[in-house]
């Protein structure tokens, strides 16, 4: 499992990777956290949401992460996908409550891709800074 940034020229990125399609998930998050700041593991905060495509639940996902973070003052530190049925989606965010060190304004459906690639699935996904 791993994650590594994407340059491009006007967002930030990340290309994250693992044995299943919820540990790359888990290292996009890992990735998006990267970028929002350092933070403690102290407090959890519980994320569920349905898609049925999965290249729409990483856009979801993520974005509901940033909204609920925003909205409760929230700085992720860590994410564990509990379950995933294909449909719905749910994780504990680990974090503590503070200000976020940098904002993303937006998960992107722009270069996005999900694959699933010979033993390892791979996200590539743009965030709007």
């Amino acid at each position: 499992m791993s994650y590594e940034i994407l340059e491009h020229t006007a967002d930030v990125g990340i290309i994250a990777k693992g044995k299943t399609f919820e540990e790359a998930l888990e290292e996009a998050a890992r990735g998006m956290f990267s970028f929002m700041g350092e933070s403690e593991p102290e407090k959890k905060m519980l994320i569920e949401v349905e898609r049925e495509e999965k290249d729409e639940l990483v856009v979801f996902f993520l974005s509901e992460i940033i909204a609920q973070c925003e909205a409760q003052g929230f700085a992720p530190a860590d994410v564990k996908i509990t379950s995933y049925d294909g449909k719905t989606l749910k994780a504990e965010i680990l974090g503590e409550n503070k200000t976020l060190k940098n904002i993303i304004k937006a998960v992107t459906f722009h270069m996005l891709e999900v694959e699933d690639k010979a033993e390892e699935w791979r996200i590539q996904v743009l965030f709007d800074v």
